[in-house]
């Protein structure tokens, strides 16, 4: 499973909020253990996430999703795991993928 980097950051800190300290201890750990292959973003993948925020300004899509896309579109990956696909219902990376 890819997951971009951002995508780390922000599942630690709802880890923490929601579960706890200790919970977002063992998510990081499980990153450590390379359980999940996080993707850093690259100054294309950047360039493509401020196009898709300025596309869909009015749809309140955030950098974090915005960065999914781009990795998605960079990877050609067919589908994309989201805890909340509503974003994903609106806006489509290209070539369009399937949102679980």
């Amino acid at each position: 499973m890819l997951v971009p980097a951002p995508v780390v950051i922000k599942t630690a800190w709802l880890i923490a909020r929601e579960l706890g300290n200790t919970a977002e201890a063992g998510f990081v750990a499980a990153a450590g253990r390379g359980e999940f292959r996080i993707v850093d973003l690259t100054p294309v993948d950047y360039q493509r996430a401020s196009a898709i925020l300025t596309t869909h300004a009015d749809n309140n899509f955030g950098l974090v999703d915005a960065c999914v896309m781009a990795i998605a579109e960079r990877h050609q990956a067919t589908t994309i795991a989201r805890v909340n696909p509503r974003d994903f219902r609106i806006v489509r990376p290209s070539p369009a993928v399937d949102v679980a």
